[in-house]
């Protein structure tokens, strides 16, 4: 559950506040990875899917990078270059 509020589905509906260009979605579409706290540095970047929610429900800040998210990032970095590691065996 996003722990911040983003609309009012009974005044706006869910497909216009999904839509709105302005307000926290809007802003959160916008986000470019170089906005992001320590992730245009990261070596796994490539690998990551980052929730925006999580990171506000372990860090209190949508753009600093939530753990769990850096933990995947690096196992799927890891699984891709065993892949490739036993594709070039075959």
């Amino acid at each position: 559950i996003f722990p911040v509020a983003c609309g009012n589905v009974r005044r706006s509906g869910i497909k216009s506040i999904w839509q709105a260009e302005d307000g926290l979605l809007g802003d959160l579409r916008k986000v470019e990875l170089f906005d992001l706290d320590n992730c245009p540095e990261c070596r796994y970047k490539s690998y990551c899917i980052r929730c925006h929610a999580a990171a506000c429900l372990e860090t209190g800040d949508m753009l600093k990078p939530p753990s769990s998210s850096c933990r995947v990032a690096r196992l799927r970095y890891e699984q891709s270059c065993e892949r490739e590691k036993n594709y070039e065996a075959s």
